[in-house]
């Protein structure tokens, strides 16, 4: 009898009813081979994937759907991946972008921690650091399409980071809009 009670108590003022139920969406979606492996980043309803400006600067934020970085409780998983596109004369009309115009970093949580980076200081190592994309749609304008293919990276494990192998990235696809 009593639980009865205190089961219809929870279900009708303890549950979230006011919690919508929506799919999410992201707004910029990754995939591509991580290492030889098939690796899609989505994003997920608590981490969401993000294309943003910063003044001039188109900042790309996707990870994986189980992603959760270090600050909530427990051990760190998924993996993500950032990207800052920084200004380059667009005006020219190109069909590639790189090291030279943009700064990358992986970062993936799987048993241990590894992370990468390139930074555009690095186009000097062009064989142990590097990224580089083909534009398909690209504008820096909040609501446009973006669209970058034939994306390829490899770098270092960084230091502090645990691992020995570099990360190689390549048959990558980058899809979605900048946000407003």
């Amino acid at each position: 009898m009593y639980s009865a009670f205190f089961w219809g108590f929870n279900l009708l003022f303890c549950s979230d009813v006011n919690t919508p139920q929506t799919p999410y969406v992201p707004s910029v979606v990754f995939e591509g081979y991580v290492n030889g492996g098939k690796v899609t980043l989505e994003g997920n309803r608590y981490h969401p994937n993000a294309c943003s400006l910063d003044v001039d600067t188109v900042v790309i934020f996707v990870c994986s759907k189980d992603y959760a970085p270090s600050g909530t409780p427990g051990t760190p998983v998924g993996s993500y991946m950032r990207l800052l596109i920084l200004p380059f004369n667009d005006t020219i009309p190109r069909t590639k972008i790189g090291t030279k115009e943009v700064k990358f970093r992986f970062t993936s949580h799987h048993m241990v921690t590894q992370s990468y980076e390139v930074v555009p200081k690095d186009s000097l190592a062009r064989n142990e650091r590097y990224v580089r994309m083909d534009i398909e749609s690209f504008a820096r304008r909040g609501g446009t399409r973006i669209s970058l293919t034939g994306f390829q990276a490899r770098a270092p494990v960084m230091m502090g980071t645990v691992g020995r192998e570099p990360c190689v990235i390549d048959r990558g696809i980058l899809y979605g809009a900048v946000g407003r």
